[in-house]
């Protein structure tokens, strides 16, 4: 959980917020509270989806029914307006990591827990089909772990994006490597299209890429025209997962056939290795500590920051700085300084001239300095994602929403950066950056200057591969 950034609002409808969970392509999630006290989890719709009539119409249709989902495996919604400015919705909190985190921390899991995990996914998409809602989004950072076991969350919420203007031009919601072919091809979605997600979830949690590694239009393809690769799946669920991969939604087992196939399964005590659980209750406690106490304060964490400075979420932050100038203007502009007094002093015209070059180069760089401020400015990187920070510009990408990040030369200038290659679209926030550059054959972005980052490169490197290391390569 991160502290609420400046622009971020304080409360939603009747509830308090104090935290921000995450974001994605539809909205930003916040931690809040009820009235009473209860934690909450609040997603807030972008404006671009809520200026579109249509998602407003699809949003409220889809909140009612998203209402009626019940069992054990789900985040319940709770409470909605889909006719705020702009619209939100309220599910109950769950103090877990993803899925997605887990596997980061921990690695592939093994067949146990792998059966655990299945036996409550398929229990949450029934739950969810049988209110009359398809999910369309199912992926590793929608689903929670909870110490009693997964939580599926977002459901009943990507049908409304699915008709707006921007979808219809960007392509269907949804995530390259989980989405089905008939979502890829533009066809129609029903329940057996989440179970095409079911089968690609239960691989990356075990550490298998059906599909393989690369751009999002590969992925794409790939789904569509190739067969996947489960060698690496336990024999136990190979054949399962194998039916839920099929490209005809015909072919794949119903949420009751996944439901029998994990018949049996255990939910014990220990149904989470020893690593994986540990993680689930350190995150279960630091979180319910951070309920109680809305204040962070641990050994790993930055200390409280004086009132009136903005807030740093946890994880790690690399300060932005005042670019140095380049050494030849410096270099130049001093010369035409020195030279352009000298001929003030001689009475020579042209020192006037060498004045008019020399003042608007020190200005623009001290212009283009002091535009940064460390206390407000910087890259946040943690277990979620990151977020970048300049100004009033914010840049914010899960690590589910970014297939890569490395370091890289795009642009006419060609300087050392970061660069991430989004799964879907550069995000609205990244291309609106003055500096945004992206290839348009690899889909690699700029994201921010190494020169701007008040921090080595090694430093970065060990940032990156620490909280991004499916993610992270050293270079393009």
């Amino acid at each position: 959980m991160r502290p609420l950034a400046p622009g971020d609002p304080r409360t939603v409808g009747r509830y308090t917020l104090s935290g921000r969970l995450g974001s994605g392509g539809m909205g930003e999630v916040f931690f809040g509270r009820s009235p009473g006290g209860r934690p909450v989890a609040v997603k807030v719709v972008r404006p671009e989806f809520a200026a579109d009539p249509l998602f407003r119409r699809r949003f409220g249709q889809e909140v009612e029914a998203a209402r009626r989902v019940g069992g054990f495996h789900t985040a319940p919604v709770v409470d909605a307006d889909p006719d705020a400015d702009p619209p939100w919705l309220v599910t109950a909190f769950v103090p877990g990591p993803s899925l997605m985190e887990l596997v980061a921390a921990h690695g592939p899991l093994p067949e146990p827990t792998l059966r655990v995990l299945g036996a409550g996914i398929a229990e949450a998409l029934e739950a969810v089909h049988g209110a009359g809602l398809v999910h369309r989004d199912l992926k590793p950072s929608n689903i929670l772990i909870a110490d009693d076991g997964p939580r599926v969350i977002d459901f009943g919420i990507a049908r409304a994006a699915d008709a707006t203007a921007l979808t219809r031009a960007a392509g269907a919601v949804g995530t390259p490597g989980y989405m089905a072919p008939e979502q890829v091809t533009g066809g129609p979605v029903a329940p057996a299209t989440d179970v095409f997600a079911f089968g690609a979830v239960l691989c990356f949690a075990a550490g298998v890429r059906p599909f393989g590694d690369g751009p999002p239009t590969a992925l794409l393809y790939r789904v569509v025209h190739q067969e996947p690769d489960l060698s690496g799946l336990p024999d136990a669920i190979r054949g399962l997962v194998a039916g839920c991969l099929a490209k005809d939604p015909e072919q794949r087992p119903s949420t009751d056939g996944l439901l029998a196939a994990f018949t049996g399964t255990d939910l014990t005590r220990d149904w989470l290795p020893g690593r994986a659980r540990t993680l689930v209750l350190e995150r279960t406690q630091t979180v319910t500590s951070e309920q109680r106490t809305e204040v962070r304060s641990s050994p790993h964490r930055p200390p409280a920051r004086e009132p009136g400075t903005t807030p740093r979420p946890s994880g790690s932050v690399v300060p932005i700085r005042a670019p140095l100038p380049n050494p030849l203007l410096i270099v130049g502009a001093v010369m035409l300084m020195v030279a352009a007094v000298g001929a003030v002093i001689n009475r020579q015209g042209i020192g006037l001239l060498f004045m008019a070059v020399a003042v608007p180069l020190f200005v623009r760089w001290f212009v283009r300095s002091s535009k940064y401020d460390p206390a407000r400015d910087g890259l946040w990187i943690d277990g979620q994602g990151l977020e970048l920070r300049t100004g009033a510009s914010r840049v914010t990408y899960a690590w589910d929403d970014i297939d890569q990040i490395a370091f890289g030369r795009i642009g006419r200038l060609g300087r050392k950066s970061v660069v991430v290659r989004p799964l879907a679209a550069a995000s609205a926030q990244h291309r609106a950056l003055p500096w945004f550059r992206q290839d348009p054959e690899t889909g690699w972005a700029l994201l921010v200057e190494t020169r701007l980052l008040d921090a080595s490169d090694p430093v970065l490197a060990e940032t990156f591969a620490r909280y991004a290391a499916p993610h992270w390569r050293p270079a393009p």
